[in-house]
């Protein structure tokens, strides 16, 4: 969106400091390494989904370099208070033709990847600019981390949910639709962030209200088809629109719903999305609302439908109101016990919780569902901006550093390591991955043989290089290597 406003200055898409590094690296630094780890585990995840790769070299493979950029940074820039590196960009331009003489290494994406892996190399391919690497980490590391963040979020809570999918006998095909993403209005922007989060998400779950996503799956991997979908659903506008405020009676919003859930069936016979319909119940009182509207007028309608209604709680205890919810659903539609003595609700209905889901209470939603009896079968969560804002950098400790530098002598590793915080120290050398017989992920320094950094192996793909997207994987086999679950 902000480019709605003025274009887009890759030049400035860093952060101030950098704009200053360049006459701060030794003068005869020659290349420069650097790479991108998640240091550590979080608090709800030991292992990272690592995520970006194919958006970043898709971005750096669009960037061009022009005087007008050059000009408006010199401006900018100055004002900042540094001293701009103009000839550099000019070369850029000049040489270039306005491509980044970089090479980007980085493991497949969707693999799972423990901390302390390098996910990412990033080191130039022109002498004149060692400089380069780290002035880009503002916008790969932001990138990556944030995709990467939101995609192992996301399989933290798909196990989770498998867990108690299998302890309640609930169909597991239904596993990728349970964790529908809500968070385009709760993101860290309307634009970058909801839509790299949808993806990311994406790669995890096939439900989504991320409109985007899609078209921007389609545009990184090359493809026609569509890996989310969302379904018919209501929301307080159209409810309160149909109901009477001053009596704080909802009858005609049920009536509206059923109604739409009639044509939602009907729309499903030409092909175009699933007979399902959630209706937001808690506009004034929800008991009533299922029992005596929805179970009780609208009862016949609702099984004569040849859809199903999905009732949706969106305040109380989410710990405790899904399962109230679904003792009015059963009182008034009925239940069945599958074979692990689980109650699965009357196949025309199920209660979705979207309200107040975060990683840090998704379990406890879960259980109070569980506790009271009820199959997975008949649960679905939605999560908002625990989906596209919770996640932080720091979940994961990611870190961008320059690791090793080739100068007038060669190369020299590089080093970080903080006696105030161990869990800072960097990696250190020209360290990459490579796949074993394995299939597991073996980190090495190749600084002895600094050739064998650009040797692509399973486990260590070349990306980027000089402008161009260089390597390609299908939205499939990246959610094929991130839904490999140990469940």
């Amino acid at each position: 969106m902000l480019q709605l406003i003025k274009p887009f200055n890759f030049i400035l898409a860093a952060d101030s400091y950098k704009a200053g590094h360049w006459k701060e690296l030794p003068k005869d630094a020659k290349r420069s390494y650097s790479v991108i780890v998640p240091r550590k585990p979080s608090k709800y995840a030991t292992k990272i989904v690592a995520v970006g790769q194919t958006y970043v070299a898709n971005f750096l493979a669009n960037v061009r370099i022009t005087m007008e950029m050059i000009d408006e940074a010199e401006i900018e820039i100055t004002e900042q208070g540094y001293e701009f590196n103009r000839e550099g960009w000019e070369i850029i331009v000049r040489e270039f033709d306005g491509k980044l003489p970089l090479a980007v290494f980085a493991v497949e994406e969707g693999r799972i990847i423990d901390p302390q892996t390098p996910l990412m190399g990033i080191i130039n391919t022109d002498d004149r600019f060692a400089w380069l690497p780290a002035y880009v980490e503002t916008t790969v590391q932001c990138s990556i981390w944030k995709m990467s963040t939101v995609a192992s979020i996301c399989r933290a809570c798909r196990i989770t949910i498998a867990k108690y999918m299998e302890l309640t006998g609930a169909n597991m095909d239904m596993l990728n639709y349970k964790l529908h993403n809500f968070g385009d209005r709760g993101a860290d922007s309307p634009d970058e962030a909801a839509v790299i989060a949808g993806i990311a998400h994406a790669v995890m779950f096939d439900g989504s209200d991320c409109t985007r996503a899609n078209g921007y799956i389609k545009k990184l991997y090359k493809t026609t088809r569509a890996y989310t979908s969302s379904v018919e659903a209501t929301e307080h506008s159209v409810m309160c629109a149909n109901s009477d405020a001053a009596n704080r009676d909802d009858f005609g919003a049920a009536k509206m719903a059923v109604e739409r859930l009639y044509d939602v069936v009907e729309r499903t016979k030409r092909g175009i999305g699933i007979p399902l319909l959630s209706v937001v119940i808690d506009t004034y009182d929800s008991r009533r609302f299922v029992r005596d509207y929805m179970g009780g007028t609208f009862k016949e309608a609702i099984q004569n439908s040849g859809g199903v209604m999905v009732f949706r709680p969106d305040s109380g205890d989410p710990t405790v109101e899904p399962s109230l919810v679904a003792k009015d659903v059963e009182s008034t539609f009925g239940a069945t016990t599958n074979a692990k003595g689980y109650k699965v609700l009357a196949p025309c209905t199920s209660v979705i919780q979207g309200d107040g889901l975060r990683i840090d209470t998704i379990e406890g939603v879960i259980k109070g569902w569980v506790e009271a009896g009820y199959s997975m079968d008949s649960f679905v969560l939605g999560m908002g901006a625990g989906v596209t804002h919770d996640g932080a950098r720091d979940d994961f400790s990611f870190s961008m550093k320059a690791i090793a530098l080739c100068d007038s002598n060669g190369w020299r590793r590089l080093l970080k390591e903080p006696i105030t915080d161990r869990n800072k120290k960097s990696l250190s050398g020209l360290v990459r991955c490579e796949e074993n017989e394995a299939g597991e992920l073996e980190v090495f320094d190749c600084i002895d043989n600094p050739e064998d950094l650009f040797r692509e192996t399973a486990g260590w793909r070349l990306w980027f290089k000089d402008g161009e997207r260089t390597n390609f994987q299908s939205f499939d086999e990246v959610q094929e290597r991130a839904r490999a679950l140990p469940i």
